[in-house]
């Protein structure tokens, strides 16, 4: 990917990121405000980030400073109306790696961070980026495999029926693009 871009810098609050092979520079976040100056970049990206952010105006006002004019900001999140996100919500957190480890085995216990569900969900992702600047944003949702049911053939069987009559409201993952104007 790095042939095709000047640099991939990445920004992140947990320091394993560094060893991230796509990144030209890894950046620790330790405040609000990003490490990078304005209107710096092209492209901000937030994948499986904004479900963990307590203040999501922050967020969009930061994505907002960085980006150049005519720059895009591409989110993926968990929706916060799918049954992953219901779940996590009403689960008590110190119940999270224990549940996340049946299915999801390959994760890593580090790889679990708190989720706050602040902006997740298609009308709140528009609001936020609308106001911080992004014009009209494209907003939507995707309902992919059911991953997190694949520890028994009866869930999965579930997770697949889900997905086929699931509003979109409801669906698992939401995408969101915004140009900055």
């Amino acid at each position: 990917m790095t042939d095709k871009v000047a640099a991939v810098i990445g920004i992140d609050v947990d320091p394993e990121a560094r060893s991230n092979p796509t990144l030209t520079e890894y950046r620790p976040l330790e405040t609000a405000r990003w490490p990078l100056e304005d209107a710096s970049v092209d492209l901000v990206l937030c994948d499986c980030v904004v479900e963990h952010v307590p203040d999501p105006a922050a967020l969009f006002s930061e994505a907002s400073r960085v980006l150049r004019q005519g720059g895009h900001l591409c989110i993926r999140t968990t929706n916060q109306w799918h049954y992953v996100g219901v779940a996590a919500r009403l689960i008590p957190e110190r119940f999270h790696q224990k549940l996340l480890r049946r299915a999801q085995p390959d994760r890593e216990a580090q790889d679990i961070f708190p989720a706050v569900y602040r902006c997740n969900t298609i009308w709140k992702l528009r609001r936020f980026m609308s106001r911080a600047g992004f014009g009209k944003p494209i907003v939507y949702t995707h309902e992919p495999e059911p991953r997190y049911l694949a520890f028994g053939d009866w869930a999965y069987a579930l997770g697949v029926l889900y997905e086929r009559v699931a509003p979109s409201p409801f669906r698992s993952t939401i995408f969101a693009f915004g140009q900055k104007m």
